[in-house]
């Protein structure tokens, strides 16, 4: 056999799963269930109170049985994160380091009050200061 056919031989009996380069991977695996929550306005913690943040927060879970405890607990969400918005001051809020502190502070608090799973990701999808 010439190398050409040989080489061809083997190509043929590769297994399509042992294929290099990058793993092909399954989009509904990439991003867990989501539960979006109603958009947020609160009063920032400012000297004058002048201040008001509107925020929509998306959280991805890492099951589809947290779902209810989410729903049951809808009333705990809220307090927990209403709090903790309102500890904040616009100079926090205005750096990219301050928004990711307040998102693993969410995270946390959140996290503590759930049994039956936990928030993989949280994202805000709308963050406005004004």
């Amino acid at each position: 056999q010439s190398t050409k056919e040989a080489e061809m031989q083997q190509e043929e009996q590769k297994d399509p799963e042992e294929e290099e380069g990058p793993q092909q991977k399954d989009p509904t695996q990439l991003v867990g269930p989501v539960l979006k929550l109603e958009p947020f306005v609160v009063n920032l913690s400012e000297p004058r109170g002048n201040r008001y943040l509107k925020t929509t927060i998306v959280l991805e879970l890492d099951s589809d049985a947290l779902m209810p405890e989410l729903e049951r607990r809808q009333p705990q969400l809220q307090d927990i994160i209403l709090a903790l918005l309102t500890s904040k001051n616009t100079a926090e809020l205005r750096q990219i380091e301050g928004k990711f502190r307040l998102r693993e502070e969410l995270m946390s608090r959140i996290n503590a009050l759930l049994v039956n799973g936990k928030i993989k990701r949280l994202y805000f999808t709308e963050f406005v200061i004004q």
